[in-house]
């Protein structure tokens, strides 16, 4: 059968060479893969050439321009395209050619690029929801739901084909792990966030994020916790951030620490998640671990369509799931949470302490955790991303 080539996702350092899940099910079906890696040039967060070396025993090109990307495409009838923001004008090029495209996903989060393709692989339920009821223009809407084919297939973001290399990070002690969003990344995103601000507004919207992330670091610290620092990949993408170690440096200059190594020793070893501007509950229950949602004390979530989530997910699927009913979302803060439906608590700072013993004097439900990420991940079977997303090309 003709060779099919595999366009490769976003840099997330984490688990950098997710795709080479892909071969082993291709090789099965006789299909000869081909990784294509964009630079620089393309993707605003793209592989060096240290992390392309994580690529072995493929066959793969790097291309770093439309023209080389045009001449190469020419190769392959056969092409899977990792849902991305950068990668519109790749899918122009490859349908002008007439070629097979299907976009997979490859990454976690409730983001989806469609690419202008209709042969869709996409992650969840969720990210269905999301997609085809997020736009104001409500035709769009409309369009996305009657004439896009969509398959849910869960994500690559968690399949790993390297070894792990295990790392203690907790000793005796429970380990708390904080999410945060990237500093750096907010210091742009936030002008089309809240257009027709001023600097100053601006400047003192990250002054108040910085004071809650330190004030939560603390407060855990205190209480006698592990205190563990996971940064977010959004810090390495140029596309918002020109100072990729922004954040590395604020933490530690304020004397946190930031986990670096294998992840899956830090959702192996978590006890409880916490985030604030994050949707990074969903990661967490993804692993069978509790989340919690701290309020700031003003609202700092966009009151933007696209931020709104309770607004596109069905009515069944808001509020928090699990433990103490004391920590469930009430109606007037439903607005400052970036994600409406995860199992775990809600808390003020101030009451985290008996929020955190609340999670861990209660059963954990892994049921009802289950339930949840089969609504951000798809069905959670034996089936692997990978072959759900094979078994998908060979079918259609």
């Amino acid at each position: 059968m003709s060779d099919i080539a595999i366009i490769v996702g976003r840099k997330i350092s984490s688990n950098i060479n997710r795709e080479l899940a892909l071969s082993k099910h291709l090789k099965e079906h006789n299909f000869k893969p081909h990784y294509l890696i964009p630079g620089p040039n393309i993707s605003k967060i793209s592989l060096n050439e240290l992390d392309i070396k994580t690529f072995q025993n493929v066959n793969l090109t790097k291309f770093n321009d439309l023209s080389s990307f045009e001449n190469l495409s020419k190769n392959f009838n056969n092409f899977l395209v990792a849902s991305w923001r950068d990668y519109d004008s790749l899918v122009s090029i490859i349908k002008k050619q007439r070629s097979k495209v299907t976009v997979y996903s490859d990454a976690g989060g409730i983001d989806f690029w469609d690419l202008g393709c209709k042969n869709l692989l996409i992650k969840s339920q969720a990210n269905i929801d999301l997609f085809c009821n997020s736009r104001r223009n409500l035709l769009v809407n409309l369009y996305r739901k009657n004439f896009l084919n969509f398959q849910i297939t869960g994500s690559l973001r968690y399949e790993y084909v390297d070894h792990l290399s295990f790392q203690d990070l907790k000793g005796k002690n429970k380990l708390l792990v904080f999410f945060p969003k990237s500093i750096s990344k907010l210091r742009k995103a936030i002008k089309s966030w809240f257009p027709f601000k001023n600097e100053d507004w601006y400047q003192d919207y990250i002054d108040k994020v910085e004071k809650n992330y330190l004030s939560l670091g603390k407060k855990i610290t205190d209480l006698g916790f592990k205190f563990l620092v996971k940064l977010h990949y959004a810090s390495e993408d140029k596309f918002f951030s020109d100072n990729s170690d922004y954040d590395k440096k604020f933490w530690e200059s304020n004397g946190f620490h930031i986990f670096s190594g294998d992840e899956r020793n830090i959702y192996s070893q978590l006890d409880i998640g916490l985030g604030y501007e994050t949707h990074s509950a969903i990661d967490v229950n993804f692993h069978n671990k509790p989340f919690i949602y701290l309020l700031p004390d003003i609202n700092m979530r966009p009151q933007v369509r696209g931020f709104c989530l309770e607004n596109f997910f069905p009515k069944n699927k808001l509020n928090c799931v699990g433990f103490s009913e004391k920590y469930k979302i009430k109606k007037n803060f439903q607005n400052y949470l970036w994600i409406p439906y995860w199992y775990g608590s809600v808390t003020k700072l101030n009451d985290i302490d008996g929020c955190v013993e609340n999670i861990l004097s209660t059963d954990f439900n892994k049921d009802l955790c289950n339930e949840v990420s089969k609504y951000y991940w798809g069905e959670l079977s034996s089936l692997k991303a990978s072959e759900n997303i094979i078994n998908n090309v060979i079918q259609n």
